[in-house]
């Protein structure tokens, strides 16, 4: 073997090393980030759960579950952007060295793990979503009730007062009939009545 013919064989196995080591941190960073997900989508599963039975309660949800939801969603779309990347470098190292069949299985399963994470994440951020604008729908539709009855009983109120006005006037002009009455009466009794004389002729 000649020494250009070595070389080459050096390199190409230093070549494969790095390759394979690279491939072996590409698949515990990936592993890594599957557990991670997991983890976070059941936390996430139960508190889509919780607006579901608050909706069920008739009860408006928490403000830390508002606040829970959008740091989770956050936290689940970063992991999940760093697991896309690492199977994008997998699938970009297959094709630089040799590769065997159970690389590209595993590569593939990889894939499949994200794709199944990332639809299981999209349906229960829209469960939660959904449950969100339903519950500020309803909150809408109360407040508008809300207003209407608060303009209904004005409204009632104000008709309360202006027959108790104009009953109080009706009552102030009767009463007022009866003193003036009774003040003329009283006049009339206490009146000195005129006395006729008449002449007597004897």
């Amino acid at each position: 073997m000649s020494l250009k013919e070595k070389d080459l064989f050096v390199s190409e196995a230093e070549m494969t090393f790095n390759s394979t080591s690279r491939w072996d941190d590409l698949r515990k960073h990936a592993r890594s980030y599957e557990n991670e997900l997991d983890t976070k989508l059941v936390a996430f599963s139960k508190l889509g759960n919780s607006f579901a039975q608050d909706m069920e309660r008739d009860s408006a949800p928490l403000l830390t579950c508002d606040n829970i939801f959008d740091t989770m969603s956050v936290e689940i779309e970063s992991i999940l952007g760093n697991l896309t990347s690492v199977n994008d470098e997998m699938a970009d190292l297959l094709g630089s060295v040799n590769t065997t069949a159970s690389m590209r299985h595993i590569c593939q399963r990889h894939r499949d793990i994200l794709q199944d994470y990332t639809q299981e994440y999209c349906k229960t951020k829209s469960n939660i979503q959904a449950f969100k604008d339903r519950e500020e729908l309803l909150g809408s539709v109360h407040q508008v009730n809300s207003f209407k009855n608060g303009l209904n009983n004005r409204k009632q109120d104000f008709f309360l007062k202006e027959n108790e006005n104009i009953m109080g006037a009706r009552y102030k002009r009767l009463l007022s009939g009866r003193t003036v009455s009774q003040t003329t009466l009283s006049v009339s009794l206490w009146q000195p009545k005129k006395t006729c004389t008449h002449s007597v002729v004897v």
